[in-house]
């Protein structure tokens, strides 16, 4: 399913469900947009979210995600 999402857009994400339910009177609406036309600095602040070491370490820290940190 994930694989399908690379050509299609995703009709809806769980944070759209979420405010949806914070406020059922406002309507879901969404733009996708291109991965070339967001700004470099997108994945990067994701990947950081993740891992702060990602890019020092280069690999997947196992022992930190087990840990939840």
């Amino acid at each position: 399913m994930v694989l399908l999402y690379k050509w299609v857009p995703v009709p809806l994400t769980p944070l759209m469900v979420i405010r949806y339910f914070e406020n059922p009177e406002e309507p879901i609406k969404h733009d996708w947009v291109a991965y070339n036309e967001i700004s470099g600095y997108l994945p990067l602040a994701v990947l950081s979210s993740e891992d702060q070491n990602f890019f020092e370490s280069f690999r997947f820290r196992y022992e930190s995600h087990r840990k939840g940190y």
